[in-house]
């Protein structure tokens, strides 16, 4: 197992130059030989959150349920905001699901995206989910795991019963450096989402302006000065998403 190797895993991304290092839990069928022990999991995401509070550039991949342990994961948006498309057209949820939902030679892609099998797909949550106060954060969990294995995700506890509190994370950077954005802004019906990668994240309005003052070379104090300090703290949370660089 290399769950006590994260250290050295983000000291060898930093070393090869890597924008991010990413770390995923295993997401399929039971392999007990090699399946690390929720003690051994629960060590590995302590260690991702303690890097990510000492400022290294390291986030999850897939889900961890917030009531398995407090993590910073994000919820999954698999056939939600974005889906899988092979070379062939078969478009699927999920990348780690084999659900077929159709093919985009037979079918448009909004036949298929409103289709019974991603329809399906969006409604398959947990019920013990449901009064959940993290659901909209957690989103139930891994479905494609879910559905390989039990009808739920295999390290989903009892449903919380208030919201785990975010130690607050402290960045410090020169006033004069300037953020710089790896990012597109696209227009939805229920308001802007940001897209970078296959990583997506709504935006409210109000924050809009900031996100496009990271594209127009304004330096940090500048941005501060002209939408106040929250604004920093928005900037802050997009530079450890890995959404802007500070340059």
């Amino acid at each position: 197992w290399n769950y006590a190797e994260v250290e050295d895993i983000v000291r060898l991304a930093r070393r090869l130059g890597a924008e991010h290092a990413v770390f995923g839990r295993y997401a399929g069928l039971p392999l007990p030989a090699i399946e690390p022990t929720e003690e051994q999991l629960r060590w590995a995401v302590k260690a991702v959150e303690r890097l990510r509070a000492a400022g290294e550039k390291i986030r999850f991949g897939n889900c961890i349920p917030y009531c398995f342990m407090p993590n910073s994961s994000a919820g999954c948006l698999a056939g939600i905001a974005y889906c899988a498309i092979d070379p062939w057209g078969n478009m699927r949820p999920c990348t780690h699901d084999d659900l077929l939902c159709g093919n985009l030679l037979e079918q448009t892609v909004e036949e298929l995206w409103l289709g019974d099998e991603m329809e399906s797909w969006r409604s398959f949550l947990p019920a013990a989910c449901v009064g959940c106060p993290a659901l909209n954060d957690c989103h139930g969990g891994c479905r494609a795991t879910a559905r390989q294995v039990c009808g739920v995700d295999p390290l989903m506890k009892a449903p919380l019963e208030v919201l785990p509190s975010q130690e607050r994370v402290t960045l410090t950077f020169y006033e004069g450096l300037r953020p710089q954005g790896f990012y597109s802004v696209l227009q939805e019906d229920f308001g802007p989402v940001l897209v970078c990668g296959d990583w997506i994240a709504p935006l409210f309005p109000e924050a809009q302006s900031v996100v496009e003052a990271c594209k127009r070379a304004l330096t940090l104090r500048q941005i501060e000065q002209k939408f106040g300090p929250t604004s920093l703290d928005l900037i802050g949370f997009l530079y450890q998403q890995g959404f802007i660089e500070i340059v």
